[in-house]
């Protein structure tokens, strides 16, 4: 038997990997790429630089003395470890979509669904890895920010008294946060071919076009425009930080819900694009072979 006779064996015995199996073989890819590394290092130094910004600021405010309004240095301590957040959102969108749409931009999609033919897996895969790479990113950020802060403080012996329950609660609502819009962003990277294009397109809803509404309801005075962008992924992940510094379950939650609405909305959107394009191929080879 020749080894063209073998290829439909090994076909079928693929067919029957686990879920598990092409998870392990997603995290293989994402842990073996320089590039998504490179991404999440990033996301990690953005997170720890808004920090020590925020500590500077807040030491800088300290040595000046007078006129400063009571509590505003203790408010800027508490909010230091949460002040790269926005960074850290923009990167792991980044790592989200190259982890995602990388191999659709350059054509390595296909040796994939050769080797995984039921696509459906590939896809649950892909944002399983993804978002259990951005939780894992946010947490070990935001942990060592709170680190980070704790010494400052006590080095510079200013410190403020944060129950250990709420600094958890912080942590993980931001986290949670950040791994939603991640899971949003592999949304994107799923529905769009190119990388490139993703990203612009994440960087637009992300940035530009909440900074438009802005500046169009400022000018109008119109408050629906403001309220459509604070409704926005960029809005909601700014309502989290806000709520969990002032200590608003209620207010965490409800933005975390709308995060939630964001992200489901464009995993749906994401699916059903997939799935278009996995029918569509799959009725171009068959008419492929007939012309043969």
């Amino acid at each position: 038997m020749s080894i063209v006779d073998r290829v439909p064996v090994v076909l079928r015995s693929r067919r029957q990997q686990r879920l598990k199996h092409v998870i392990a073989s997603e995290f293989l890819k994402a842990r073996t790429l320089r590039s998504q590394w490179l991404l999440w290092s990033s996301a990690v130094a953005g997170g720890l630089v808004g920090t020590v910004a925020a500590l500077l600021f807040a030491r800088i405010l300290t040595s000046l003395g007078e006129g400063i309004p009571a509590g505003e240095v203790d408010m800027l301590i508490v909010r230091a470890p949460i002040s790269g957040a926005a960074t850290v959102a923009l990167f792991l969108g980044f790592a989200a979509i190259h982890l995602s749409a990388n191999e659709r931009s350059t054509g390595r999609e296909r040796l994939t669904d050769l080797t995984v033919p039921a696509t459906g897996k590939t896809f649950v895969a892909r944002l399983t890895v993804t978002a259990l790479g951005a939780a894992t990113v946010s947490m070990i950020t935001f942990v060592s920010a709170c680190i980070l802060v704790l010494v400052a403080s006590e080095l510079s012996g200013h410190s403020v008294e944060v129950g250990l329950l709420d600094q958890v609660l912080a942590v993980g609502a931001t986290t949670l946060a950040m791994t939603l819009v991640a899971v949003f962003a592999a949304g994107i990277g799923l529905c769009v071919r190119h990388g490139v294009v993703a990203a612009g397109v994440f960087v637009s809803i992300m940035v530009v076009l909440p900074a438009i509404l802005g500046t169009i309801g400022a000018t109008s005075r119109n408050d629906l425009y403001a309220w459509v962008a604070s409704q926005m992924p960029a809005g909601r992940v700014g309502a989290v930080l806000e709520a969990t510094v002032a200590g608003d379950l209620l207010g965490t939650v409800s933005a975390c819900c709308m995060l939630i609405v964001w992200a489901t909305f464009s995993v749906v959107l994401a699916y059903w694009c997939w799935h278009a394009e996995s029918g569509h191929q799959a009725q171009r080879e068959p008419a492929a072979g007939d012309r043969k």
